[in-house]
């Protein structure tokens, strides 16, 4: 169907950037948090890709389960980057006992009914509906968001230059993807189109813009050479996934397509470690000829002051310095005769002192 469209072209482009800034640091906290951020938006909208196109009711619980454990530690990654973004080391007992919340709602969702009591049916397809305990998630969510926004906005209007760039575009990103809560609308009966993953690919265009524009998270130069790469990953998975889902087994589908979506991440990996080898050699050239240059320099800023400096002392002209001592009754003059070309008579040396003195 034609709604699963853009879930399965989103996911994958998340997947693949999340993937990509991974790659990129795999120890920094900024790029981990984002990656999990990332893969937990791939989980819920790739398993909206098989919800919003089966006709199944027994198999679409099980994948509305499947897509809400990603939605479930979505606010959780979503306040771990932000906390990561801004530096706040204060928060990270915070980020544990969000994660905590967040396990006790996984399990209400896996061993109940009490998170997701069960499905609506809709024109575009099946979609959750909320239990008992699911208002409690959304206040959770919003709590968790907006601390996150804050600590990022406050780090935000006390930075400077490109850091105060880099953490406006972040805010806005963040805060159009937290937009897409609206979707938590259709868990409580209104028949409205999700629209929140065009919130969720609104956020993925400007948080890519501001990697290309402004360095975000130190990926700009690797992410302009695997553009073109990124681009005909998402497109040949998205064909390969829409063209499958009319045929076969849902569950060999869902394998085969997940092995497919492994190979892929591996390959990524392995370019991602060429480009930053390659990168690390060029910077090694450069510094070496850098080097180079600054060897040649000093050598010839050696001769030249060894030629001409002394060149310089042979044409010097006389200089004579006076100390001038001020006491109560006269002046008294040091005089120090710095003469490389010849002496000074005594009447030349009383004329400047009288011009001194005057």
């Amino acid at each position: 169907m034609i709604y699963s469209v853009l879930p399965l072209f989103l996911s994958l482009a998340f997947l693949f950037i999340g993937l990509l800034v991974l790659f990129k640091n795999k120890t920094n906290t900024v790029n981990i948090s984002f990656f999990l951020l990332a893969l937990m938006t791939f989980i819920w909208q790739y398993s909206w890709t098989f919800l919003y196109h089966i006709d199944k009711p027994l198999l679409a619980m099980n994948i509305i389960k499947i897509g809400y454990s990603g939605i479930i530690f979505l606010p959780v990654t979503f306040y771990q980057f932000l906390v990561a973004i801004s530096e706040s080391n204060k928060e990270r007992k915070n980020i544990f006992i969000a994660y905590l919340i967040a396990v006790l709602f996984l399990l209400s969702l896996l061993f109940s009914n009490n998170f997701i009591s069960g499905y609506y049916k809709y024109f575009w397809g099946y979609y959750p509906r909320a239990g008992i305990f699911h208002p409690l998630y959304l206040v959770f969510t919003i709590s968790v968001a907006f601390r996150g926004l804050f600590l990022v906005y406050k780090k935000m209007l006390a930075s400077t230059g490109r850091r105060h760039q880099q953490l406006l575009y972040i805010v806005l990103a963040l805060f159009i993807y937290f937009l897409a809560a609206i979707d938590y609308l259709d868990n409580y009966g209104l028949q409205l189109y999700p629209m929140g993953i065009f919130f969720v690919f609104t956020s993925l265009c400007i948080i890519t813009y501001s990697i290309v524009k402004h360095n975000l998270m130190d990926i700009n130069v690797f992410i302009r050479r695997s553009t073109v790469y990124g681009l005909l990953f998402i497109v040949i998975m998205s064909s390969f996934v829409y063209a499958h889902l009319n045929s076969g087994n849902i569950w060999v589908f869902i394998g085969q397509t997940t092995l497919a979506i492994v190979i892929c991440s591996i390959a990524l990996y392995k370019y991602s470690q060429y480009e930053i080898e390659r990168d690390r050699k060029s910077a090694k050239i450069m510094q070496s000829e850098y080097e180079r240059q600054l060897e040649y320099r000093t050598i010839l800023d050696g001769v030249r002051n060894a030629v001409f400096g002394f060149s310089y002392a042979l044409h010097k002209p006389p200089s004579i310095q006076f100390d001038i001592i001020k006491n109560d009754t006269d002046i008294d003059f040091k005089t120090s005769i710095l003469n490389t070309s010849g002496t000074q008579n005594a009447g030349e040396i009383n004329d400047q002192k009288q011009d001194i003195i005057a």
